[in-house]
């Protein structure tokens, strides 16, 4: 039987809700651990695919990144989960 793994759309959605808060770098691991390459994982929320996961890019510092800066971070702003 052939086995069914999820999505990188639903890994990487799942794991920006609960957490609100992650590394460029962690979503690279993210993408490797499932079978993904680690350049589609981070080039999904870099945007232009018509994906729709809400989320804000950030700089090291923590801050909205302007249109050189290199993504430290990614951050949910969708709606509120159950998750703490």
């Amino acid at each position: 039987m052939k086995e069914v793994r999820p999505s990188l759309k639903d890994l990487i959605a799942d794991t920006v809700m609960v957490r609100k808060l992650v590394t460029y770098d962690e979503l690279e691991e993210l993408a490797i651990k499932n079978g993904y390459k680690p350049e589609t994982a981070t080039r999904r929320l870099r945007g232009g695919d018509g994906w729709d996961i809400p989320v804000i890019k950030l700089n090291a510092k923590k801050k909205p990144i302007k249109e050189s800066e290199r993504i430290y971070y990614y951050k949910w702003c969708g709606g509120k989960t159950i998750f703490n």
